[in-house]
């Protein structure tokens, strides 16, 4: 679910989408080969269903370009309940998880990709490789780039320079 909701950043989704992953898998269990390893062949699943979601999503919102899917931005209730020391370390927590999102949306999909399955799935770099079909090299690749663009990312916003 983590991977999953390090691509549609809503709660809600990522469950309704974890749980089609899982609907998927055990429908097609017959089709299963030993042969990869089973959570291989998982991520592949949750990958596909991601991108997926994704793409129909980014149809719906070409044809309704006013209608918006996001999160509000509002702060919820209890931050607002807290003490003033709690607000604000809930505030800094948020700007800086804001920044690094901004940051990841910057990153191409295959370097978003290839990051999110090695942090949030803990995958290998052969079986990132097998999940996108790549070599892995190539993964190794995109994983160098994305971590270069988040800390140049990171460092320009760090700096106050927005210009690229």
């Amino acid at each position: 679910m983590s991977y999953i909701f390090g691509f549609v950043l809503n709660h809600g989704v990522a469950e309704d989408l974890t749980q089609e992953v899982f609907l998927k898998v055990y429908r097609v269990r017959e089709t299963y080969e030993p042969t990869a390893r089973f959570s291989t062949w998982l991520w592949t699943v949750a990958h596909n269903t991601v991108i997926d979601h994704l793409r129909k999503k980014q149809d719906l919102l070409a044809d309704d370009l006013f209608h918006d899917e996001a999160e509000p931005k509002s702060p919820s209730i209890e931050l607002i309940q807290s003490e003033l020391s709690d607000s604000e370390a809930a505030l800094i927590e948020n700007a800086r998880k804001e920044l690094v999102q901004d940051c990841l949306s910057r990153l191409s999909p295959s370097q978003k990709d290839a990051l999110q399955l090695r942090i949030f799935s803990d995958l290998t770099y052969e079986e990132i490789a097998t999940t996108l079909q790549v070599s892995v090299t190539s993964v190794k690749t995109l994983l160098y780039r994305a971590k270069q663009g988040i800390l140049k990312c990171l460092n320009k916003k760090e700096s106050g320079d927005e210009g690229a």
